[in-house]
């Protein structure tokens, strides 16, 4: 086990693509639409088609693919247990197999790669958003939305905390690692070495804690402070946006047509 940074600002992998360039607020309704679009689904062909869309875009715009298969391989191990769960549990009408006693069923096996493509398929388009689009950006177009600024400034200081803290933590598991505080050691031994470092590290969250409130005060803060203001959405972005809901409409127009 090992204790690493977390770093939200890494997501983003810098480019001068129209991707990059296009507003944060059209991105977000556009992969928002083709998110719930990809889940009202019902044929995997479509959700496929979608991830390998994803590939090709991230081989364009000179993302590293290895980056990004990377990102998708904790939610594919997700998929992959979704998978197997439905697989065995959900039951139909036509049996194909039978293994140990326990039936498996034409209907559970297409139901199951059905919500594996929508996951991965979902995954990829989420994965393309934050790859092209800086946290800040997003969190500077979600009171655009009407998000109670309150939720926004709450999300943005985890997100920063979360980076802070977690590379405090590593710097700490790393000086215990250096003084050998995790070698030859029992498991007892070990809990007690992380137990330290969670202690130390929820102390010193206090104590940051009281200091950003203070800073934030004496620079007079409150909910009416405004930081950022945005310029009205061009044509051009409406037309993306609309292009967008159309084209999610028509997948699934088109998916419903092949029943």
């Amino acid at each position: 086990m090992t204790i690493d940074e977390i770093n939200f600002e890494r997501l983003e992998v810098q480019g001068d693509s129209l991707l990059h360039r296009l507003d944060a607020r059209v991105k977000l309704i556009s992969v928002f639409a083709l998110i719930f679009g990809i889940v009202a689904i019902n044929h995997w062909q479509i959700p496929i088609s979608i991830f390998l869309l994803c590939l090709i875009l991230i081989q364009n715009l000179k993302i590293p693919i290895k980056t990004y298969l990377n990102r998708l391989r904790s939610p594919l191990m997700i998929a992959t247990v979704v998978f197997i769960v439905v697989v065995f549990t959900y039951s139909g009408s036509y049996q194909v197999w039978n293994l140990v006693s326990i039936p498996i069923y034409q209907e559970s096996i297409d139901f199951a790669i059905l919500l594996f493509s929508r996951i991965i398929a979902a995954v990829s388009v989420l994965n393309l958003f934050l790859a092209v689009t800086p946290i800040t950006d997003v969190m500077d177009a979600m009171p655009w939305f009407r998000i109670p600024k309150e939720i926004v400034d709450l999300t943005a200081m985890m997100l920063r905390y979360i980076h802070l803290l977690s590379k405090e933590s590593a710097i700490m598991y790393k000086a215990q690692q250096s003084r050998c505080g995790y070698s030859n050691k029992g498991i007892g031994e070990k809990i007690r070495q992380y137990s330290t470092i969670a202690s130390t590290l929820l102390i010193r969250t206090f104590n940051r804690t009281e200091k950003i409130h203070n800073a934030m005060l004496s620079r007079g803060y409150n909910l009416e402070s405004r930081l950022t203001q945005y310029k009205p959405l061009s044509n051009k972005d409406f037309f993306i946006i609309i292009f967008m809901l159309i084209g999610t409409i028509l997948l699934l127009i088109i998916d419903r047509a092949f029943r």
